[in-house]
């Protein structure tokens, strides 16, 4: 019995929340992570800021004084691989978008500016331009007291 011809569609999501037991950033400092791997959980908005279906990683950037900032994907031994950075007020919607960056400078590299951030948190997300675009990077992050 039921003999015939059959569609079968497969897609994949995350499993776990992507918003919860993010990886805390309230430092300057180099963070060394990879994408390749992860789930496509956020997507960039805004024009020049990538299309869909880059794996990514998002961090907890949690801003103790009021600071500028400035973020950056730093360059990689293995080749640069299409990187966006985007910050938001709230990690699982776009709609609070702060800034974001694909291709600083000529570069597949992201960079980031925010002159004034006032004391919170928010949420640092490093993203592939599509889904072909992934792996291993060096997010340089700088914070400095207004």
């Amino acid at each position: 019995t039921g003999a015939g011809t059959y569609s079968l569609d497969v897609s994949t999501a995350d499993p776990v929340d992507p918003c919860v037991g993010l990886a805390v950033i309230d430092a300057g400092g180099a963070y060394a992570g990879t994408t390749v791997g992860m789930f496509d959980d956020s997507q960039a908005t805004g024009p020049g800021c990538g299309s869909s279906g880059g794996q990514d990683v998002t961090y907890e950037l949690q801003v103790a004084a009021p600071s500028s900032l400035v973020a950056e994907i730093g360059p990689s031994a293995a080749g640069d691989w299409d990187s966006i950075l985007h910050l938001r007020l709230v990690c699982d919607d776009p709609a609070t978008q702060i800034v974001c960056n694909d291709d600083y400078e000529g570069t597949v590299r992201a960079h980031i500016e925010a002159p004034s951030l006032d004391p919170g948190t928010y949420y640092l997300t490093v993203d592939g331009y599509s889904g072909s675009s992934s792996g291993a990077y060096t997010l340089n992050v700088t914070l400095t007291p207004l």
